[in-house]
């Protein structure tokens, strides 16, 4: 363990270019000097992943995730441990959000085997990294993404959970024993959440990536649920998706139509192209994705590529899409004589508005 933190910690010294963006050298320099005193004893491999996730989650990434090997998640759903019930996170509570005997739809839950809210809200902190200090994604998914391995992470298998609770509207607090369920019941229940008739209009994974309404003479609706429609330009369904929202646009236009609402609420994100396009038609002036990247690492090299997986936490990187993605650094970083490479500017090109937007007439 302590040798595999020490190369934990040159990749994110060596490869990670944006370690010291929210915290300082001498902060992270702090940390892993507790992680590796947490090492000089053997400990489960279980407590080992914990301080991998505290190490990944003080970084201040989203795009960091840390998770158990697909051994461990194939044994875990093969097990009758897992809470039936969906639980919704609202206004700093966990809120019971399934059909039950006993506890009713919207009951506070106060407890769970013993630890209540407050505390086990914040043990799965850690489990959920967020931009620099956001904490919003961090209280919604403590409560609703848990289950699913997380729990047992944490506290263990159970066969059984133990609720206290407050019904809507009462202050009593009541408790009932909920016996643990298959993977297979708990997924259903999930589907089956009393909430769900309003918040599946919500899921990305259960409706239209995207999707066009008018809600009113004067008002339409544009839902972009993900901007994970299409993997890039080159992907078949960019050309439909950029056919479509021009067509949202058109109608807009051509109709003096002066009201849009755009939702994207839970919106997850996607693909650099895709988010571009309604931008477009929104923007007064042209854009950028970002001003400027840069890699701490020799792009004509893979660092470290023994430990290099790639994006999937199922299947290992292949070979030919390894030296694809190898060959696409080296075309859009440039080295610089500080060892730091950056972003050739024509590989950040302006986005200018769509003509529709800048017509005279135009009501968008």
């Amino acid at each position: 363990m302590q040798d595999d933190l020490q190369v934990f910690l040159d990749i994110r010294k060596n490869v990670n270019s944006g370690l010291y963006i929210y915290r300082t050298e001498k902060q992270i320099d702090s940390i892993y000097k507790w992680a590796f005193e947490k090492v000089k004893q053997p400990l489960p491999l279980n407590d080992f992943f914990k301080i991998i996730l505290q190490l990944t989650d003080f970084e201040g990434s989203l795009h960091n995730y840390t998770e158990p090997g697909t051994n461990l998640m194939g044994f875990l759903k093969e097990q009758r441990v897992y809470f039936p019930y969906h639980l919704t996170y609202m206004d700093g509570k966990m809120i019971f959000d399934g059909y039950h005997d006993t506890i009713p739809p919207g009951a506070r839950i106060l407890s769970i085997n013993g630890v209540n809210d407050t505390e086990l809200m914040r043990s799965f902190y850690k489990y959920f990294p967020v931009d620099g200090y956001n904490k919003t994604y961090k209280l919604s998914s403590a409560v609703e993404k848990v289950f699913h391995w997380r729990y047992f992470m944490e506290y263990g298998l159970t066969a059984e959970y133990i609720v206290e609770y407050t019904a809507p509207g009462s202050e009593k607090v009541m408790t009932t024993t909920l016996p643990a369920v298959s993977f297979e019941a708990y997924e259903e229940n999930q589907n089956n959440k009393f909430s769900a008739p309003i918040s599946d209009k919500l899921d990305f994974k259960k409706q239209p990536a995207y999707g066009f309404e008018m809600i009113r003479p004067n008002t339409g609706l544009l839902n972009i649920r993900c901007f994970c429609m299409a993997t890039g330009i080159d992907d078949p369904a960019f050309e439909v998706y950029v056919s479509f929202i021009d067509s949202v646009f058109n109608v807009l236009d051509q109709n003096k139509i002066p009201n849009l609402i755009i939702d994207a609420r839970n919106n997850p994100g996607g693909s650099d192209p895709t988010f571009e396009q309604p931008i477009m038609y929104l923007s007064d002036e042209n854009f950028k994705e970002n001003l400027g990247a840069h890699i701490i690492f020799d792009p004509s090299t893979i660092p470290y590529e023994e430990y290099f997986w790639g994006v999937s936490t199922t299947e290992r990187i292949d070979s030919l899409t390894l030296q694809k993605d190898a060959n696409s650094l080296k075309i859009i970083f440039m080295i610089l004589k500080t060892v730091k490479a950056c972003k050739m500017k024509n590989t950040i090109p302006y986005i200018d508005p769509n003509p529709l937007h800048t017509k005279e007439n135009s009501t968008c």
